[in-house]
């Protein structure tokens, strides 16, 4: 019986034409939740307004607005691909401030947020939509 072998340079070529072929293309899984986001915050010592761009990649940039204090604070964090978010927001020049933590689902989003930054903390719920 007769054994048939591929020549070195024929298996060079095939195993770039299977790299190519099965993934070492650019991954272009846009973040479902990517866009522009807002909504209302509430609680007993604090409300206000939050208003958040979520780029392709699930990273959040934005403003949270306390109508309770007037005071607009940075509000940066990220949103997986199953929607659960996590956004840190500074308040003034500290580097601690409030988190929100919540689900986006479909086009709507809402949660819990807490401010430790006071004693006791204050908490509430926040709700929201995409634009």
């Amino acid at each position: 019986m007769r054994k048939f072998q591929f020549s070195t340079a024929f298996k060079f070529t095939f195993a770039i034409f299977i790299l190519i072929a099965t993934g070492c293309q650019k991954n272009n899984h846009e973040n479902q939740f990517a866009g522009h986001w807002q909504g209302t915050y509430t609680g007993v010592n604090d409300r206000g307004t939050w208003d958040i761009i979520v780029d392709k990649e699930g990273y959040t940039n934005g403003t949270v607005v306390s109508t309770s204090f007037p005071r607009t604070n940075a509000a940066n964090g990220v949103i997986t691909q199953s929607g659960d978010l996590l956004l840190d927001v500074t308040i003034g020049t500290n580097l601690a401030g409030a988190k929100f933590t919540g689900t986006l689902t479909g086009n709507s989003a809402s949660g819990n947020w807490t401010n430790v930054t006071v004693t006791p903390p204050y908490t509430g719920t926040w709700t929201g939509s995409k634009l």
